[in-house]
Formats: structure tokens, C-alpha cells, sequence
């Protein structure tokens, strides 16, 4: 969903990026108004690429497994284990379960 509306807003700004390119003149874009254009487009592109090495599915599955360690920890809490992903219950008096 979040992609969709990023895309969305992406799209609606590419007539206003291009109508600051061309100036508002009718004979075309001026050189250094493409020159600039051209350089920012690079500029984007070389920080996604420098990102891309530590942003990415890599990160999100790790979100996925800390989001599913912290969720079985909560169940185990509640379920009244000692550690969580085991199965032995506490002890209250020092003994083993």
C-alpha cells in the first residue's frame, strides 16, 4: 500500500519536474536546465545503488525474524515459560521442574 501511494505521488510530481526543465518556454528546454535535470536523475540513482548494498529484502527479513522472536517471547511470558522458545516452566523453590 505504502508503495502504491509513493508511486502515485512520484508519478503527479514527473509534470511539474518537467515543466521546471522547459522553463515555461514554447522553443524547448534550455541546456543548462537539462544539464541540471540530468545531473540530479545521476545524483538519485548513485545513492539508491550506494543503499541498495544495506536496504533491501536482507533488512526486511530481518525485521521479519525480530518481529517473530519478540512475538514468541511475549506468548512464552504469558504462558508462563522460563525462557523463551522453551518449555520449562520456573521453579519456586530452586528445584528442577
Amino acid at each position: 500500500m505504502t508503495g502504491t501511494v509513493i508511486l502515485i505521488i512520484g508519478l503527479s510530481l514527473m509534470r511539474v519536474a518537467a515543466g521546471w526543465i522547459v522553463d515555461g518556454s514554447t522553443e524547448g528546454a534550455p541546456p543548462i536546465n537539462v544539464a541540471f535535470a540530468f545531473c540530479t536523475l545521476l545524483l538519485i540513482v548513485l545513492i539508491h545503488r550506494a543503499e541498495g548494498e544495506t536496504v533491501g529484502p536482507r533488512h526486511q527479513g530481518d525485521t521479519a525474524s525480530r518481529i517473530r522472536k519478540a512475538t514468541e517471547s511475549a506468548h512464552s511470558r504469558r504462558a508462563g515459560f522460563a525462557h523463551p522458545g522453551t518449555c520449562q516452566r520456573p521453579t519456586r523453590s530452586g528445584g528442577s521442574a
